[in-house]
């Protein structure tokens, strides 16, 4: 699962990458609870949608006894920022 969410993370910072410098209000699309977004409330949207998913991760992660669970010095959820970061942390969890 985490791979799939980094996949997607990953794709959405090439799509904003190579739309830099483009108009993306007029691109509309439909979301079944929210209406009719643009690009860029998408994009705020997603953001939004995956930091509710890290807090997530972390609440799941402080239940899992005695395990160690391994997290970036940013506090995010390996491999989602790995790559950034380069850095590799071992937090455990009493």
């Amino acid at each position: 699962m985490l791979a799939e969410l980094r996949g997607v993370r990953e794709r959405t910072l090439a799509f904003i990458e190579e739309t830099r410098g483009r108009d993306l209000h007029k691109y509309n699309m439909s979301h079944p609870f929210l209406g009719s977004l643009n690009a860029y409330e998408w994009l705020q949207f997603i953001a939004s949608h995956e930091i509710r998913h890290m807090k997530q991760m972390r609440e799941i992660a402080t239940t899992l006894k005695p395990k160690t669970v391994t997290l970036c010095k940013s506090r995010k959820i390996l491999p989602l920022c790995a790559q950034q970061h380069q850095v590799r942390t071992k937090y455990r969890y009493a």
